[in-house]
């Protein structure tokens, strides 16, 4: 592959319409007529209380914790 081969590629692509390249939103707001909202369920308030207060007494393991609250290990250290 050449440079200018390289140059065409990236030039045809700025070319492209944005629908072209991502049709997500298309299909987002196909999904929202339809009733749907789409994105993950925030983590109840509850359950950030409960988790701070068993990682704070160290009572538990973490992974322990992570069960207790059906949650998974990233979530429970952005909480």
């Amino acid at each position: 592959m050449t440079v200018e081969n390289t140059i065409d590629i990236y030039v045809d692509t700025a070319k492209m319409k944005t629908s072209d390249i991502w049709p997500l939103n298309s299909r987002l707001s196909a999904v929202r007529a339809r009733g749907r909202k789409g994105g993950r369920h925030k983590v109840k308030t509850y359950k950030i209380q409960d988790a701070k207060r068993m990682y704070q007494n160290k009572a538990l393991a973490i992974a322990d914790v992570c069960k207790v609250l059906n949650t998974s290990k990233p979530i429970l250290y952005c909480i």
